[in-house]
């Protein structure tokens, strides 16, 4: 069965990322946001974004984010190949009490930010897992690895059989 080159493109974004993952979540500082009404820690940016820049620059990848009305969206870029990888989640610009409109715009844009990249990056919270207890093998395909953590519920490029995977 042959790869079609599209495929074969887009993985090479999938692993320079699986690798993202693993350095952010070893590197990210513990979650110091906390929400005291509903009892719960989550990351702030701050938390993991030193992390995180340093390690797409390191892995050949950027980003670029987007703002419309009703949508943001995140899409990572591998340099080298130009493949990429898309997140979006809904906007809701409500004006915050107290805030100035700008000021509402920004928290409305940092808050989807946040949780672009949390999504993006698979960073776990609400359940006391840091991530830094996930053994490697380095010998696995990063498909291979994506898969197992997410127990095979939801396999990343099922179609491409593991002989196809260079």
């Amino acid at each position: 069965m042959s790869i079609p080159e599209k495929v074969k493109l887009n993985v090479k974004v999938h692993e320079a990322l699986m690798v993202v993952r693993e350095e952010v979540l070893v590197n990210a500082k513990e979650m110091s946001g906390e929400n005291k009404y509903q009892g719960f820690k989550y990351y702030t940016l701050q938390d993991f974004m030193p992390a995180l820049i340093k390690s797409l620059r390191k892995n050949g990848l950027s980003y670029v984010e987007n703002f419309s009305p009703t949508e943001a969206s995140l899409t990572v870029i591998d340099k080298q190949s130009g493949s990429y990888v898309t997140t979006t989640c809904p906007i809701d610009y409500s004006h915050l009490k107290g805030a100035s409109p700008m000021q509402s715009i920004g928290a409305s844009m940092t808050y989807a930010r946040r949780y672009m990249w949390v999504s993006l990056l698979g960073l776990v919270e609400f359940d006391g897992k840091d991530g830094a207890d996930i053994e490697l093998n380095d010998a696995a395909h990063p498909i291979d690895i994506f898969n197992e953590l997410n127990n095979n519920k939801v396999p990343l490029y099922a179609e491409i059989p593991p002989e196809g995977r260079d």
